[in-house]
């Protein structure tokens, strides 16, 4: 057996809330089903959720350090640009 890509991404967040907000509000996904740890968005081909830390993990001061995680956008430079503009610091998205 041999794994062909992705077939799922999940980052683990301080604030699932507030983390679920960003995405939603700033990038534009909508929710889709998902467990109740977790915010599932309805993203094509591979699917993106926020979520509650895994038992006994201790997220670092800054989470995500290490990753790299590109979205698709129809217009990436007219995001940043939004982004930009409504004062979200670079280190939030």
């Amino acid at each position: 057996m041999t794994v062909t890509g992705i077939d799922f991404v999940a980052l683990q967040v301080r604030d699932l809330e507030k983390a679920a907000g960003f995405y939603e509000t700033r990038l534009g996904l909508k929710r889709a089903p998902g467990p109740p740890h977790a915010v599932v968005f309805a993203t094509e081909p591979i699917a993106f959720a926020v979520r509650e830390p895994l038992p006994g993990v201790q997220l670092p001061q800054r989470p995500g350090t290490g990753v790299a995680l590109w979205l698709k956008a129809d217009d990436a430079q007219r995001l940043h640009d939004e982004l930009q503009e409504a004062g979200v610091p670079d280190r939030e998205w």
